[in-house]
């Protein structure tokens, strides 16, 4: 039987990958384990702050709806969303937003080619 602590967490985790995992999600899964321990390690947390932490989790799922996936709103509050697209967007382009345009359900349009500045036909 082996002995987990904190000291090997990580490199005990790492371990149950098997040879025929896909390389690059390995690596994607170890760099994930390794700043994740490292940041429950840095900032002390404790048992209820990782309850409500999951809580939080939770909760996303539960008020996800197929039009709105709180999960992505989620990486966009986070800035997930707007790193992955600074880190793999060409920097000459134009930088892409997760300040909207938000489409949603049944809610007043534009008309096409309008100008943005018109107010919304009612």
């Amino acid at each position: 039987m082996r002995s987990v602590t904190a000291e090997n967490i990580t490199e005990t985790f790492l371990g149950y990958f098997g040879k025929d995992t896909d390389p690059r999600v390995k690596e994607i899964m170890a760099s994930l384990a390794h700043h994740l321990h490292g940041f429950i390690k840095d900032t002390k947390l404790t048992h209820d702050e990782w309850r409500e932490s999951l809580e939080l989790l939770k909760w996303t799922g539960e008020i996800t709806t197929p039009e709105r996936n709180e999960f992505v709103l989620l990486s966009d509050v986070l800035g997930v969303s707007s790193l992955v697209d600074m880190i793999n967007s060409n920097p000459a382009a134009t930088s892409s937003s997760v300040l909207g345009a938000f489409p949603c359900v049944r809610c007043p349009g534009h008309a096409i080619r309008c100008r943005l500045q018109t107010p919304l036909r009612r």
